[in-house]
């Protein structure tokens, strides 16, 4: 009966500054029963422990991207849809990565050039001023550029962009774990959010 009503109540819930529920462990105690005025039944004060899922700080884990937008990517974890409530930020998006409006898509763009060392080489065996002739040159060409909208390279056309599809997996690194309880007041409805990873910031700091 107590591990039934244990059953009803936890799982797949999330439980504030614990994690989601998934399901009961193990029952360890159970307290004597407890009548109370106006109800039939009895009430246990019962220890039991849950199988909960919360992932750690920097802790590498590996999804599915579930959608896309230009503030971040959304992933869930499981093929079935165990867990959605990932996001990851655009600030936070492997560098240099764009969005894709056209196919409302991100695009990791690395740059594998080699001729950055070469260049680097080259420019120390050139003069003061050769080296100001080509800044001059390079300013006269930024101010020649058309709107940026127009000179926009195609990603697609791009042998380095690597696109994010839907329904791609992706593995990312966990930088923060925020819990928001929502509540009803007299002043209507308020949300408190706490973080994870600033609470163990203010740890390491001594905040």
């Amino acid at each position: 009966c107590i591990q039934t009503e244990i059953d009803k109540k936890y799982p797949n819930r999330v439980i504030m500054d614990v994690g989601l529920c998934i399901c009961r462990y193990a029952v360890l105690q159970i307290g004597d029963g407890v009548c109370v005025a106006g109800d039939g039944g009895s009430h246990h004060e019962t220890i039991f422990q849950l199988v909960v899922y919360r992932p750690f700080v920097d802790e590498v884990c590996v999804g599915i991207i579930s959608g896309c937008n230009e503030d971040g990517v959304k992933i869930q974890l499981g093929e079935g849809g165990f867990f959605y409530d990932v996001f990851v930020p655009a600030y936070w998006m492997l560098r240099p990565s764009r969005f894709d409006e056209g196919k409302g898509l991100w695009f990791w763009t690395p740059d594998y050039s080699e001729g950055g060392e070469e260049e680097e080489n080259d420019g120390e065996d050139k003069t003061d001023a050769d080296k100001k002739e080509e800044t001059e040159e390079k300013k006269d060409a930024k101010d020649n550029d058309e709107p940026s909208s127009e000179t926009t390279p195609n990603l697609e056309d791009d042998e380095n962009a690597y696109e994010m599809e839907i329904g791609a997996p992706i593995r990312f690194r966990v930088k923060s774990i925020n819990f928001t309880q929502v509540t009803n007041t007299a002043k209507g409805v308020q949300a408190t959010t706490t973080s994870t990873a600033s609470s163990l910031y203010n740890k390491s700091t001594g905040g």
